[in-house]
């Protein structure tokens, strides 16, 4: 796939063809510098949910104000034109594209990511020089929106390639490049461009992943392009169910580009959680509590079917073989969510697609050690396993 056919691509979906007025106003005036600050501030002011989730991030914490800043004229003076502007486009195409699940693409985990991307990269900036903390946030956001595009248009040979990054050991990236000639990052760059965003932003987008093979116009670039792939590799460590290449791949980066050690590293990656548990609810992203518990599932002593007494921790009757949940617990089930057992990638997504329109909620698992834990933990109605490698 070519820069031609993407964009082409592009065209035939109106989601990603045409910015709302409001964020295209937005847009205009990152570019257009010489505009008074009356411009930009009255602009927000006029979206009063905006006003609210630009007033979140400039006060969170990362940003280490004394005082808190009630306006965005204020804002304006302390943090820059630029950077403003640039921070209310990222949250304005937040919510262009916060449109509900269709089967394609889990939306709400999107955002959960990349708001812990944002806050991350925010959070790094915070100990560095620059003051760069409201760009690394705005870019946090934006950074992965070429994989929803090919994930929401291309669902299919989106699977096809987290399929076979995961049978060989691929960044998803150069399983992306090798099915359709163009990775997610570039696809990004691509719309981040004809959106046309700050060259800035598109370059921390382009690479995001892959730092060392930017070429940075100037010195003052090339740290947020840094940022941009420290915070995504911290996310990974965060959400990701192998963390621990994630962590050695994070401490050699921050070490390389900043000088920032392990202890500091740590100590923002424990902080992180909580900073995103508090900007989530003002920016409308629905985040997972990592320190929610499973609840424990009640199980009967005696084996309604055949009667027999049964163990106390047990599941199943050792006579009969029938399930030993409590009629409470049944209850409890959800009979929306259907628990898909599956160790190909491409086939829990077309699964997932399935599920989504015939109007249920799946849940995927790639082995069945991770099948029975989720089944513990969503407690969904019906359980999908369709290969024997993945036996639950």
């Amino acid at each position: 796939m070519t820069e031609s056919d993407l964009n082409g691509l592009i065209d035939q979906h109106d989601d990603f063809r045409s910015l709302n007025d409001l964020t295209v106003q937005i847009v205009e005036l990152t570019t257009e510098l010489s505009a008074p600050i009356q411009k930009i501030s009255g602009l927000i002011a006029s979206d009063e949910k905006l006003l609210s989730q630009m007033l979140s991030v400039i006060n969170a914490p990362f940003n280490r104000f004394s005082d808190t800043i009630p306006n965005i004229e204020q804002a304006v003076n302390l943090i820059g034109y630029r950077k403003i502007c640039g921070l209310a486009a990222a949250i304005a195409l937040l919510r262009q594209f916060q449109f509900q699940d269709d089967g394609e693409y889990d939306v709400r985990e999107h955002w959960e990511y990349g708001l812990h991307v944002a806050v991350t990269g925010a959070e790094l900036a915070s100990r560095m020089k620059g003051e760069l903390q409201v760009e690394a946030f705005a870019i946090g956001l934006l950074q992965d929106m070429g994989t929803l595009l090919i994930a929401r248009c291309l669902p299919i040979s989106y699977g096809k390639a987290l399929g076979l990054s995961e049978a060989r050991d691929l960044h998803i990236s150069q399983a992306e490049k090798e099915l359709l000639k163009i990775s997610h990052a570039d696809a990004g760059a691509i719309l981040c461009q004809r959106w046309k965003l700050h060259p800035t932003i598109v370059d921390a987008v382009r690479f995001h992943h892959f730092p060392e093979t930017g070429d940075a116009k100037t010195e003052s670039e090339r740290p947020l392009v840094q940022l941009s792939s420290l915070s995504n590799t911290a996310a990974d460590v965060l959400l990701s169910a192998h963390p621990d290449d994630a962590r050695e791949l994070l401490y050699d980066r921050a070490e390389q580009f900043f000088g920032l050690g392990p202890n500091v590293i740590d100590e923002i990656l424990d902080k992180v959680p909580e900073l995103v548990l508090k900007l989530a609810p003002p920016m409308d992203v629905v985040v997972r509590d990592p320190e929610a518990a499973s609840e424990e599932v009640p199980h009967l002593s005696v084996c309604p079917n055949c009667g027999s007494e049964a163990a106390g921790s047990g599941k199943f009757c050792s006579e009969c073989g029938q399930a030993l949940l409590s009629e409470d617990a049944a209850k409890a089930l959800s009979t929306e969510k259907i628990l898909i057992a599956e160790d190909s990638a491409a086939t829990r997504l077309a699964l997932s697609i399935l599920i989504r329109r015939l109007g249920f909620t799946p849940v995927e698992a790639y082995s069945g050690v991770e099948a029975v834990q989720l089944a513990e933990k969503e407690r969904p109605g019906l359980l999908s396993s369709w290969t024997s490698t993945c036996p639950v």
